[in-house]
């Protein structure tokens, strides 16, 4: 009886181990995501922390916040982001523009966007994805999260999104997405009629930067 009795309590100390493995305190995995900013170290007296969270919703929900390491992060984003602070295209401000398509409407996404911080004081610049000439400091949000796979085509009008038309080439994987922006020139004799292109995919060699103020063309 005390050895069945034995057996019994170790078979009770090892279900108790296997719940504490899996409690409340367990982190939840993450996607790291690694970025290194070119001019960071310019920076590294303006700036001490920098924060990345959703903001496809009225509450922004912080993802992650950083030391901000001469601009040279490893970001340990949730691998998976509530359906709370996700929204449908056609519930994202504006709707779902002009001249575009989405595979599946259902799909929920967010845009990341990021704060600097200084001394725990928001502090105003810009992050830039950007090539050769490109202007590193559109504004514009470089990753894009969504909870299922789906696919965002077309060419929006000028004055839908931004303040030029804007083709959208977007192959959206599950989870977090980088996005890569460039210029289209319609017309070479006249350099201010472009068309901003945003893709998922690009064979240009793109490099971060920090800017201190947001150009044109102008998010909407």
């Amino acid at each position: 009886m005390k050895k069945s009795f034995g057996k019994f309590s170790i078979i009770i100390l090892i279900i108790i181990a296997l719940f504490a493995c899996k409690g409340p305190n367990t982190k939840p995995p993450i996607s790291t995501i690694i970025i290194n900013v070119e001019n960071g170290a310019e920076y590294a007296a303006l700036i001490d922390e920098v924060e990345f969270y959703t903001d496809a919703t009225k509450e922004p929900h912080t993802l992650c916040k950083v030391p901000f390491n001469n601009g040279k992060w490893s970001l340990p984003f949730p691998q998976t982001i509530a359906d709370n602070y996700l929204a449908t295209i056609s519930e994202v401000k504006g709707g779902i523009p002009k001249g575009v398509t989405i595979s599946d409407p259902t799909a929920k996404v967010t845009t990341i966007g990021v704060n600097f911080y200084k001394n725990g004081k928001q502090v105003k610049y810009t992050l830039g994805h950007v090539y050769d000439d490109f202007p590193p400091n559109l504004g514009t949000p470089h990753f894009m999260y969504t909870n299922k796979p789906v696919i965002i085509l077309g060419l929006s009008p000028a004055g839908e999104t931004t303040s030029v038309p804007m083709i959208m080439d977007l192959n959206l994987k599950s989870g977090y997405n980088l996005l890569y922006y460039s210029f289209v020139v319609n017309n070479p004799s006249d350099p201010e009629n472009i068309t901003l292109k945003v893709s998922t995919s690009t064979n240009k060699k793109y490099k971060w930067y920090i800017s201190s103020y947001i150009n044109s063309p102008n998010m909407q």
